[in-house]
């Protein structure tokens, strides 16, 4: 029953795909002084555009969460030109989520019999089917409506990560055992399924949760035990996009093209205050209203003599 859900999938454009914007925070190294630890910002913050979790409908007409294959999760993201997420991604979106879904693990009724449960015949055969049953989850997310950005905690990624060679290959000493292993790498790294999120948390950084606060977790850290054909109910599709340049370059030809112009270099991680007369508007900027602020932290300003209500 999947292929057919993929193959509706496969119809699906980038225009058609949820996108929501997102800032990624800065992520911190620091000094050690004599007054403590103290953080510093090592890059500006980004914007970025992340999609939904990709659903399609079943033949009741319901929303199916269908899983992918990571080599699928590639493809899709090529199509859509586009990245599946990145740990860094996956766990920001994490912290800022306001009402992050507790996952649903489909665990087998019964237990190994055996102490390598790969040798328990019964138990491996009611464990595949539990992975394959992405109707029961599909079930389960539809109901609490998920969407996997607000809410996100509750599925699993195959994201974009060098783990399988910095674990498996570039130990290695021998040469031609390296490059072997290198030739084999399918990129193949599967993440998710966060455990707790602690109320009010809004802390920023690097991909770790455990450098953010001790209560948050997730049950998958970067996995490489699958190759890139292996599929379950867990792991769904989702990218994102770095979409605001385009946006931004389409928006200051308008501009220009009203009698406006547009001053300082645009830039594609933040966006951009208009200067109209002596009034200040941001559409959507995170950042500042204050203009000299604004150019303190290089926020490109675009400036036209008119207001456009299109913008």
């Amino acid at each position: 029953m999947r292929e057919p859900l993929i193959k509706k999938i496969e119809f699906i454009t980038a225009e058609d795909l949820n996108w929501e914007p997102i800032i990624l925070h800065p992520c911190y190294g620091g000094l050690n002084s004599p007054f403590g630890f103290v953080p510093v910002p090592t890059v500006a913050p980004v914007m970025i555009e992340v999609c939904k979790v990709v659903t399609v409908k079943g033949v009741d007409q319901k929303d199916i969460y269908v899983p992918v294959k990571a080599s699928e999760t590639f493809d899709f993201a090529a199509k859509f030109q586009a990245f599946p997420l990145t740990r860094a991604v996956a766990d920001q979106l994490f912290i800022r989520a306001s009402k992050p879904l507790k996952f649903r693990a489909q665990n087998p009724s019964i237990k190994p019999k055996t102490a390598d449960p790969r040798q328990d015949p019964v138990f491996m055969k009611t464990l595949g089917e539990k992975l394959a049953d992405f109707e029961e989850q599909s079930a389960y997310l539809r109901d609490k409506n998920y969407s996997g950005v607000d809410d996100f905690g509750a599925h699993k990624l195959w994201i974009l990560s060098n783990y399988k060679v910095e674990n498996a290959c570039r130990p290695m000493k021998d040469e031609k055992a390296r490059a072997a292993c290198l030739a084999k790498d399918d990129g193949a790294v599967n993440y998710g399924f966060y455990k707790e999120k602690q109320a009010g948390d809004k802390s920023i950084g690097v991909p770790f949760l455990s450098s953010y606060k001790p209560k948050n977790n997730l049950m998958q850290d970067r996995g490489g035990a699958h190759d890139a054909g292996h599929w379950d109910y867990s792991q769904l599709l989702q990218a994102n996009a770095q979409k605001i340049h385009e946006m931004r370059a389409f928006y200051a030809e308008k501009i220009k093209s009203n009698g406006g112009k547009v001053t300082d270099v645009l830039s594609i991680w933040t966006h951009y205050v208009v200067k109209i007369g002596d009034e200040v508007k941001q559409p959507s900027d995170p950042l500042e209203t204050d203009l000299e602020r604004a150019r303190d932290l290089g926020v490109p300003i675009i400036e036209t003599s008119e207001p456009d209500a299109r913008l």
